[in-house]
């Protein structure tokens, strides 16, 4: 009865401000405890196991290649600019956590560039990364994940680089 009392008779207009005090308070404690906490990383798997398929067939059509999986960009090209300006940055962001699905190498050569289109391409993008990479040479072989080509059917198109 006490307590109740003492909720009810005391001012809510000063009972406000003590609250969001005390909430901001503990919001601040809590920052404080992520900001000692270790970052934490588990493994996850480099190719799917659509990929991985795909990756098994690449290596049987072309057992005189090199075949590499998911290749960032940045090792294959770079903004041809030599000032380390805001257009080289926004050119440099654009394909920096980028990465192509396979780049077939001769003589550790690349040759082409393989990606396997599945749901988790955008048909946009991708038009702008080819681009990208033809500006630079690399051709760009598209393969569509529902309808992947055989063994053969691999064999073909490479022979006919």
């Amino acid at each position: 009865m006490l307590t109740q009392r003492l909720i009810l008779e005391y001012p809510l207009g000063t009972l406000v401000p003590v609250v969001v005090v005390g909430l901001t308070l503990l919001a601040l404690l809590l920052g404080l405890v992520g900001l000692f906490r270790k970052d934490r990383y588990r493994p996850r798997l480099l190719l799917t196991e659509n990929e991985r398929e795909f990756h098994r067939r690449l290596l049987s059509a072309l057992p005189s290649y090199e075949v590499a999986p998911q290749v960032s960009m940045l090792a294959l090209l770079e903004p041809d600019l030599k000032a380390r300006n805001k257009r080289y940055w926004r050119s440099f962001n654009a394909i920096g956590n980028a990465r192509v699905d396979w780049v077939i190498l001769k003589d550790q050569t690349p040759i082409a560039v393989v990606e396997l289109d599945d749901s988790t391409h955008d048909p946009a993008r991708d038009r702008k990364r080819d681009a990208i990479l033809n500006s630079c040479g690399y051709r760009v072989i598209r393969f569509e994940s529902r309808q992947k080509p055989t063994i053969s059917q691999i064999r073909e198109i490479f022979t006919q680089l």
